[in-house]
């Protein structure tokens, strides 16, 4: 018995690292640091995404949970409470810019909260960086502002998304 533990002892102790985990939601919560600037909103496509900020709240001091109407105190829940589809998109439609927190792989959108939040994305934001790190997606959104802003790859603008204070992003792609 005690040789088979040893045995297995590399192979749990690889598991319980950083790089064995799928997703590393305390790298994604280092990249959303490294990203948001002041005024900006964080949005969690799906809403489950929101562990980020559960595990890592230091990281998320000062930026605005744009589609909570009630956290977890308040509601009584592990992850509090979201508007309905058009609370978020209206709220969505008031900020400049916004730091989505989603899956490297993302699926289709699969409730009306999400297909809500990625329409409204679509339709009034362009993607200005986005990391894919260890299963997660950070992508800064800056609000669209007319059809000329639209020079960079589609969904995308070069000016529109230059940094206030010109620092370089820390991203794998920037737009």
């Amino acid at each position: 018995m005690a040789l088979a533990f040893l045995g297995l002892l590399p192979v749990e102790l690889s598991l319980r690292s950083a790089a064995g985990r799928v997703d590393d939601v305390l790298s994604t919560a280092e990249n959303v640091a490294a990203v948001r600037e002041a005024g900006d909103v964080v949005l969690y496509i799906p809403a489950a995404r929101r562990d980020t900020a559960l595990v890592s709240p230091a990281e998320f001091t000062g930026i605005r949970d744009l589609a909570l109407v009630r956290g977890p105190l308040e509601s009584g829940t592990l992850n509090g409470v979201e508007g309905t589809p058009e609370q978020t998109a209206h709220a969505m439609l008031a900020v400049h810019r916004i730091v989505v927190v989603s899956d490297e792989s993302a699926p289709s959108a699969t409730t009306d909260r999400n297909r809500a939040k990625q329409r409204v994305l679509q339709a009034h934001f362009v993607r200005c960086s986005e990391t894919n790190e260890r299963g997660r997606r950070i992508t800064v959104y800056q609000r669209r502002h007319s059809r000329r802003d639209e020079l960079g790859p589609p969904g995308t603008s070069r000016f529109l998304c230059l940094r206030g204070d010109s620092r370089a992003m820390s991203s794998s792609r920037n737009w």
